[in-house]
C-alpha cells in the first residue's frame, strides 16, 4: 500500500496551476483603477430579530420543544 501511495506521489508545483478567481479580480482591479471610479460599498441594514437576546430565545424554544417530545 505505501508502496502504491509513494509512486503516485510527485512535488507541488504551484506554477502549473493558475488560480482564476485571483486573475478575475486582479483584472477587475486594473481597469477600476483606469477607470477611476469608485464604487461605493453598500450599507449594512441591521435587521429586527438578529441579536444576540434573540439566538438565547430560540434556544430556549428549542429546548422546550425537545423536553415536550421526550
Amino acid at each position: 500500500m505505501k508502496k502504491s501511495i509513494k509512486s503516485m506521489m510527485a512535488d507541488f508545483d504551484p506554477a502549473k496551476y493558475a488560480d482564476e478567481r485571483r486573475a478575475k479580480l486582479v483584472d477587475l482591479l486594473k481597469q477600476k483603477a483606469k477607470e477611476k471610479t469608485a464604487v461605493a460599498a453598500p450599507e449594512a441594514a441591521e435587521e429586527e430579530g438578529e441579536g444576540p437576546a434573540d439566538l438565547v430565545a430560540a434556544l430556549e424554544e428549542i429546548m422546550r420543544e425537545v423536553k415536550k417530545n421526550r
